[in-house]
């Protein structure tokens, strides 16, 4: 799983654990609604502003977004990319 993918699974379980319908989140962030899936699904990567204004949103750390990412399987990726 990408990091952008993880970010996105984050977004969508706490947009679902509000019961925010997908709309009114693309609306409150004023991003167009194939922007917001696009991030929900990983395919687009979040802007650092968009991602602040979800922490404050749903009021989590903006770490939060990333608790759980492997960070060691990035760093190996990384590292081989530059080899």
């Amino acid at each position: 799983m990408t990091l952008d993918e993880f970010i996105g699974s984050k977004i969508r379980e706490l947009r679902i654990a509000a019961g925010e319908p997908v709309e009114k989140m693309a609306a409150t962030l004023s991003l167009p609604l194939d922007n917001y899936l696009a991030l929900e699904a990983g395919q687009r990567r979040v802007p650092t502003g968009t991602m602040v204004d979800i922490a404050l949103l749903f009021n989590v750390s903006l770490a939060s977004l990333f608790d759980g990412f492997e960070t060691d399987r990035v760093h190996s990726s990384t590292q081989e990319n530059l080899s």
